[in-house]
This record gives C-alpha cells, structure tokens and sequence, in this order.
C-alpha cells in the first residue's frame, strides 16, 4: 500500500510540473491574483479527473489476471513515455471569465481529459490494486504541484526548460512501465 502511495505521489508531481495544464494554472494564478481560489479550483477538477481513471483502473486490476495486466500497464506506461519524448510543444487554451475558482476548475477538467497523469493514476491503481492509496498520492502530489506552480508562479520554468522536463517524465514512465512488466 505504501509502494502505491509514494509511486502515485511521485508520478503525479513528476507529470504535471512544467505540463500544459500547470502553464494554465500559472496563467489563471496571474490572471485573477486569487491564488487560493485558482488553486481550489484545479485541484477540485484534477481529483474529479484522476478519481475517475483510479475508479476504472480499480475495477480492470480486480477483474483482468495480473500476468496480462502486468503487460498491458506496463506497455502503456513505456508508450506515454516514449509518446511524451517524441511529442512536440502545444497551443495555448483560452480559458473563459467566469472567475477563479469556476475558470480553474473548467480549464483543468477540460485538459486533463485523457491527458498522461490521468491515464498514469488509472494505470497505477490498476497495477497496485490499491485505488484508495493511489487516489490519495495522486491529490496529495497535484496539491504539492499545484501549490508550488500558483504560489512560486514562473520560478521553475525559468530553471528548467520543457524539453528537459519533457525528456525526464519520458524516461521515468518508460522505466516505470519496465518495472512493472518485468517485477
């Protein structure tokens, strides 16, 4: 339970830092200057999200046999990698004024949709068997992500560039996927 916890917790802040859907949130955090509602908002909408994709991996990790589940979680988490060293940068979204909370919470529902971290907290709870544990490192590492990106704003995009965060959330899901089918 433990090892599912710290790995969705270490997915989920490794997915989203420098992601579009962080670029979003800086923008909506600069936008409105209300952080905390910004920060509400998002949160709100990736939980929604990640709980559903966590709720469908559940369910396939308690009914597919884990030898052929082991390979296909592992084949996905090694193509989300390679498809996220191979991907090139994305547009811009235009976000509604409906205020912070209700902007935040529509344009991160909206993104996140089939993007990798929700697809990565429905693999992890379909590997781990764990849902509960999963769910809980993947919001505890988007509030730690989230958190970080509204109320630091552009500090680490200056340090880091994205396409070397790109390259580093490529490798560990490659890795990741390795492990699992090969554990």
């Amino acid at each position: 339970m433990l090892e599912a916890f710290l790995s969705s917790l270490f997915v989920a802040i490794l997915s989203e830092v420098a992601d579009k859907t962080q670029l979003v949130i800086l923008g909506l955090a600069l936008k409105f200057r209300s952080p905390w509602r910004v920060f509400g908002g998002a949160l709100l909408a990736h939980a929604a999200m990640d709980g559903l994709a966590v709720a469908v991996g559940g369910f396939a990790g308690n009914w597919v046999p884990w030898p052929w589940l082991r390979w296909v979680v592992g084949g996905l988490f090694v193509a989300l990698g390679v498809w996220e060293l191979l991907k090139r940068e994305e547009g811009h979204h235009v976000v509604p004024h409906r205020g912070a909370f209700v902007s935040s919470f529509l344009a991160v529902f909206v993104s996140e949709f089939g993007d990798k971290s929700q697809l990565a907290a429905g693999l992890l709870a379909a590997a781990y068997q764990v849902p509960v544990a999963v769910f809980v490192g993947f919001v505890l590492g988007l509030a730690l992500t989230i958190g970080l990106n509204v109320l630091v704003s552009g500090k680490i995009a200056k340090c880091v560039s994205e396409r070397n965060m790109r390259l580093a959330i490529g490798v560990v899901f490659i890795v990741f996927g390795l492990l699992t089918m090969f554990r």
